[in-house]
């Protein structure tokens, strides 16, 4: 089990992403132990179309069960929904990847 959040960078201290398609990096943290954690590059980010569809199979194949991002296109939530992957919408710009990661384990501890 698996959650990704959508990042600007491929460190814990790169800032969260608001775009879930166009985030150039994902966060994929093991659900079971929220100290390992890998980044991923979003090879479809730059793409003119179809960013989002790319990103959410991604997601899939990542095995996902959680997403946490800003926003979500149509095509890629149709594809996250079919998939039963929750969608975690934040709309904070000035948020790191490590503040995001201490609050899921201060959430799992509760």
């Amino acid at each position: 089990m698996k959650i990704i959040i959508s990042s600007t960078g491929n460190t814990i201290k790169s800032q969260f992403d608001l775009r879930f398609g166009r985030a150039p990096y994902f966060c994929v943290i093991d659900e079971t132990d929220l100290d390992s954690f890998k980044f991923y590059e979003n090879f479809s980010s730059n793409n003119n179309k179809n960013a989002g569809i790319a990103a959410a199979k991604k997601g899939v194949s990542l095995k996902a069960t959680k997403i946490i991002s800003g926003e979500f296109g149509d095509q890629s939530k149709k594809i996250l929904d079919e998939h039963n992957i929750q969608l975690i919408m934040i709309n904070e710009e000035n948020c790191t990847i490590e503040t995001l990661l201490e609050r899921l384990k201060s959430n799992n501890k509760s």
